[in-house]
């Protein structure tokens, strides 16, 4: 089973009227049988059924909520405990608390920033917490410098084991309720020390507010919610666990992080409606913008640089959905794209030269990026030039499995017409890409005079991705010439060689998109190549590049892997990957490089901004497709744009149709 983790905002709209600017000041929030009990201001509102129920002025903030065998609400001077008339004071309790909770025996227990105080029902203890240098059990938690002094309570929770959480401006503070302390920091995966609110769940998950979003001890890991993916705002106010949930106030109103089971199978299908309502133009698939920024409703799609790239992609999805499945929808969708696909060479006039991007002149719900971009001769269409290596590898990816899954005798017949005409556009060009003004691409480029002179970087690499497109060319047309190509670039230019040490490593440039470009070209050249030498020098190259990307824990180039091998490798890391993909895939901001519990540095290989040497929870780190750096800290783009569906559909029906996953 997968987490499908989303927010689920409270607007102030729907909590009755006159309530807009109190909900917005939330100050705390407790559930019972009755509904949601919300603080604001100097009020207690009792939210059900998406209105308020009851409202009670009592005259002072309410600043923590606590359940029980009874229910008390905390104010500055006074707590208040809800009986069947109302709710009805306590004696002073001479504390300025941050939280308060009931624990298994009755105790309410309330914490201020210096002390920690007890009612039992008739009057208040104070409870010593020892000082981090005072030679008490918990100052053994600490590492390195020691604590500080002043060492803030900010919240508390009770376990329904009796146990109890403090939260702490140094950490996270458990108390037996005798004498057991111990403090979780930073270094024991805590990710945010400065811990403002407690809240414990029905489950005993352990939920945490702070100045920077929401920490969640689930299952023995911390999880970390922050940002606008999951957070109306990030200083929170106040915390209630409810079930696998958690209602969150903010500084910008309250709202749910619902935790929802979902099995892959279901997380599949959502995005697979995700692609159908936002990232399907004319069959075409990519990321769609917005504006304003999250907005779903305003997207439009993008005309893109690799149109061609990212819906190979997705047809190659749906062509092992319609393998594993025998779908119709399955087949219907592949062929719609597939058909995209192969207009995109059919549209030009150079006979073997796919565009970019193709677009309607008149076409309104569309973004056309930047470059050179020619008219059809009917002027109705426009297409985008400058093609590159990329869109040339996805292309014959996507031929060479939806021909083998999914084409019926009349699609083949087109599949090997338009793979014959570039295979032999680029035979023709000396292995070069020629755009209409006569000149290579940019980074159409496989000619040996090039690559094993002045392109020494890319000599790897291209030498897989063209090994591999004549060698597709020729499982497709069945032509020898293309046999005789490829054989040529393997073995007079020794392109089979070059590819062993393919991936690029510090202090060379380390190019993430070029790893995808690596995998899609080795599934397709040991997809088809028998010839045991061959074979072995291509597993060469594969078994040290997929050692390199193995901490990414990409169940794509894992699944790819254990494919082509017949080895089995990092299943359950891959499996783990799929959970932890986020239902939302809003390019929201995100940071975490401010966390305590990550090593940030800034590595060699050309990179500049600060990483970590371990890949985060995908679920917390920025939205990307697999040609992405997974080691990522912060990015984003403030939430104008949504990444479509491919990256989990594509691999986790792969998984499915080698039967390294099951649907569960």
């Amino acid at each position: 089973m997968s987490d499908g983790v989303r927010l689920v905002h409270m607007p102030s709209g729907d909590v009755g009227p006159g309530d807009e600017m109190n909900i917005l000041n939330t100050t705390a929030l407790a559930w019972s049988d009755e509904g949601l009990w919300v603080g604001a201001g100097g009020s207690l509102m009792l939210i059900a059924d998406g209105a308020v129920q009851e409202e009670h002025a009592v005259g002072e903030p309410v600043t923590a909520f606590a359940s029980g065998a009874d229910a008390y609400a905390v104010a500055p001077t006074r707590a208040w405990r809800r009986e069947a008339a109302g709710w009805s004071p306590t004696p002073d309790h001479g504390a300025e608390p941050t939280g308060a909770a009931v624990s298994r025996d009755g105790t309410l227990w309330l914490v201020a920033p210096d002390s920690l105080r007890a009612y039992n029902g008739a009057e208040w203890r104070t409870v010593t917490v020892p000082a981090p240098d005072a030679g008490a059990k918990w100052a053994m938690c600490y590492e390195g410098p020691p604590a500080p002094d002043n060492v803030k309570l900010q919240g508390i929770a009770a376990g329904s084991d009796g146990h109890l959480w403090l939260g702490t401006s140094e950490g996270l503070l458990a108390f037996d309720g005798h004498d057991g302390w111990f403090l979780l920091r930073g270094r024991d995966g805590l990710p945010i020390e400065n811990v403002t609110s407690v809240a414990v769940g029905d489950e005993g998950d352990v939920w945490l507010g702070t100045p920077d979003g929401v920490c969640l001890l689930a299952g023995g890991r911390w999880e970390y919610y922050a940002g606008p993916r999951w957070m109306p705002g990030d200083d929170v106010t106040c915390l209630a666990g409810l079930g696998r949930d958690a209602w969150v106030g903010t500084g910008r109103g309250p709202a749910r992080i619902a935790r929802t089971p979902y099995t892959l199978e279901a997380k599949a299908a959502h995005f697979e409606e995700q692609v159908r309502a936002r990232h399907n133009r004319y069959g075409y698939v990519t990321i769609t913008f917005m504006d304003p920024p999250g907005d779903l409703n305003a997207a439009k799609h993008e005309a893109s640089d690799n149109d061609g790239l990212w819906t190979a992609m997705y047809i190659a999805a749906e062509s092992y959905r319609y393998s594993v499945t025998g779908s119709e929808d399955a087949r219907q969708l592949a062929r719609q794209s597939m058909d995209a696909l192969l207009r995109l060479e059919e549209v030009t006039p150079i006979d073997g030269f796919p565009a970019r991007a193709l677009m309607r002149k008149d076409e309104e719900n569309a973004v056309q990026s930047g470059g050179e971009w020619h008219d059809t001769p009917d002027g109705e269409w426009t297409w985008k030039a400058d093609t590159s290596s990329d869109e040339i590898d996805g292309h014959f990816y996507a031929f060479c499995v939806y021909y083998d899954l999914v084409a019926d005798d009349a699609e083949k017949r087109r599949i090997e017409a338009v793979a014959g005409r570039i295979a032999t556009h680029l035979i023709d060009n000396g292995h070069c890409l020629i755009d209409m003004d006569g000149q290579v691409t940019r980074w159409g480029v496989w000619a040996p005079e090039r690559l094993n002179v002045d392109w020494k970087p890319q000599q790897g690499l291209n030498s897989l991705e063209i090994l591999a497109i004549y060698k597709a060319a020729h499982h497709l047309t069945g032509d020898a010439k293309y046999d005789e190509a490829y054989r040529d670039l393997a073995y007079r230019h020794h392109y089979a060689l070059n590819t062993i040490d393919q991936k690029l490593t510090a202090p060379e440039w380390v190019n993430h998109s070029d790893d995808e470009l690596a995998f899609l070209s080795y599934y397709t050249v040991l997809s088809y190549e028998t010839d045991p030498g061959l074979r072995a020098i291509y597993l060469a190259s594969l078994e040290r590049s997929w050692e390199m990307e193995r901490a990414e824990r990409c169940p794509l180039w894992n699944f790819m892997y254990s494919a082509l091998t017949s080895r089995l490798v990092d299943v359950q890391g891959s499996i783990l990957t799929l959970q932890e993909w986020p239902m939302d895939l809003i390019s929201w901001q995100v940071r975490n490089s401010h966390r305590a519990d990550v090593l940030a540095r800034t590595p060699a290989g050309g990179w500049t901004e600060e990483m970590d040497p371990v890949v985060l929870p995908y679920y917390e780190r920025p939205t990307h497709k697999w040609n992405g750096n997974p080691f990522r800290l912060d990015g984003g783009n403030a939430g104008s744009s949504e990444e479509d569906g491919t990256v989990f559909l594509l691999p986790y029906w792969m998984g499915r149709h080698y039967g390294i996953i099951s649907d569960e």
